[in-house]
């Protein structure tokens, strides 16, 4: 399962920047439900209205909420993809900031995983 950082990590990479309320409070029931967190506020809908409650001025917010789900997903469903997302954040992360070819690499190899190639050109749109 993806701690904030990963989720925080993905935001980075696909948005320029983190949203760490959103996933805190999609994330909020592992509080007393632990692993079966996810039976609550992980669906999709769900996801996406914590987003706009949260950033309601931030214009195309809710894919934060839809990317959190996908990525949990994909981190359960391929536990070396979370491998490879841990790692990814720590070597790349500062080099990121200044190289924007390092950071476009890592997009389209996220996106590739998380199934969202065709919307390349969205988040490219707002490196």
């Amino acid at each position: 399962m993806p701690e904030h950082e990963i989720h925080e990590f993905v935001d980075w990479v696909l948005l320029g920047r983190t949203f760490p309320r959103i996933h805190d409070r999609i994330d909020e029931p592992i509080k007393f439900l632990g692993f079966r967190h996810r039976d609550w506020f992980h669906d999709y809908f769900s996801a996406c209205l914590i987003a706009k409650q949260e950033y309601p001025f931030y214009p195309n917010v809710e894919i934060v909420g839809y990317v959190h789900i996908m990525t949990d997903d994909a981190c359960t469903r391929r536990p070396q993809f979370l491998r490879a997302l841990r790692i990814w954040r720590l070597i790349d992360l500062e080099k990121m900031k200044h190289d924007l070819e390092t950071r476009e690499l890592l997009l389209r190899l996220l996106l590739k995983e998380l199934g969202l190639e065709a919307f390349y050109k969205f988040f490219s749109d707002m490196m």
